[in-house]
């Protein structure tokens, strides 16, 4: 999916098989364009994205959201990247969050309280928070979600399976 113009973004509608998941693991191969902000995925309460050298997790609760996040990266502009990230939405738990089938450390910027807002009268978007703002200005391929948590040696195996096309490495 091409989503080089500012204003492009794919919308999947709401739908019971992918509202409010308590847990899941959402899988994409990204083109990473080198905007700022760039959205990969947001589904009303749950949003992922670039910041700068950093891939951010949000997701809202009734007192306090989570903000979690993976430091220290290095996105090249013009490189493909297999990104998963799994999230049981517990006030206690991480999520996961696996870059060419490496588990990276995630770090809590803030730690969640109360009780996960739904997000079922909101649609699935992706890589743009809405036409013309936070835009990918990349593509994404092999978008894949999951109503439960992939493993990390099941996540491997993902990578590797098509990291060849996208020009990287298999891993052991």
């Amino acid at each position: 999916m091409d989503f080089t113009n500012p204003t492009s973004m794919f919308t999947i509608p709401k739908n019971a098989s992918i509202n409010d998941l308590p847990q899941f693991t959402f899988r994409a191969w990204v083109y990473y364009g080198g905007a700022e902000g760039s959205r990969i995925f947001q589904k009303t309460a749950k949003v992922l994205f670039f910041e700068g050298n950093k891939i951010t997790f949000l997701h809202d609760f009734s007192i306090t959201p989570s903000y979690f996040r993976v430091d220290g990266l290095q996105f090249a502009v013009g490189n493909w990247y297999d990104i998963q990230i799994s999230y049981d939405n517990t006030t206690t738990n991480k999520p996961v969050i696996l870059i060419n089938g490496v588990n990276y450390t995630v770090t809590t910027v803030l730690t969640p309280s109360g009780i996960p807002k739904i997000d079922s009268d909101g649609d699935l978007i992706l890589a743009n928070l809405q036409a013309g703002t936070a835009s990918l200005n990349g593509y994404l391929s092999e978008v894949e979600l999951y109503a439960g948590i992939l493993s990390v040696a099941e996540a491997k195996r993902s990578y590797n399976s098509s990291c060849l096309r996208y020009g990287l490495p298999q891993i052991p």
